[in-house]
């Protein structure tokens, strides 16, 4: 049986909520944000090359426009996640920051609209709607 996107992204969902859970866990502990961020890449390079060498065998080629894109990928990856990993630390829930970080749909959804033509109804529309009054609640104190 072959899963669909909605169950790959629930089994994501687990498993990066256990990431930040520990990750929290580590800077109650002492762990600067700093470390846990270098050091989770570095663990995390190895495991995915480890995934996919017995999962998805493949060439990993590239032109030299998809290799700069890649580039620019990686900036925005690390400057986001040390900004996340930052606040982190710095908030008593990290369920918290990450509804926050998550916001990154509204631009998403927005962009996917605009520039590859992806539809977007009124399910989204309060779906969408629904998040941001969710994490608008969160920033209440």
């Amino acid at each position: 049986m072959r899963m669909n996107w909605y169950i790959y992204s629930l089994i994501s969902a687990i498993f990066l909520a256990l990431m930040f859970l520990l990750m929290k866990f580590l800077m109650n502990k002492g762990v600067n944000s700093t470390s846990v961020a270098f050091y989770q890449f570095v663990f995390s390079i190895v495991f995915l090359g480890i995934i996919l060498a017995y999962t998805a065998p493949q060439s990993f080629k590239l032109n030299s426009f998809s290799f700069g894109i890649l580039i620019f990928i990686g900036l925005l990856n690390a400057v986001a996640n040390f900004f996340l990993f930052k606040s982190i630390s710095l908030v008593d829930n990290s369920g918290y920051a990450i509804a926050v970080a998550n916001l990154n749909i509204i631009f998403i959804l927005i962009a996917s609209f605009l520039f590859f033509g992806v539809k977007f109804d009124f399910i989204k529309l309060i779906g969408t709607l629904l998040v941001v009054s969710g994490v608008i609640l969160l920033g209440l104190k």
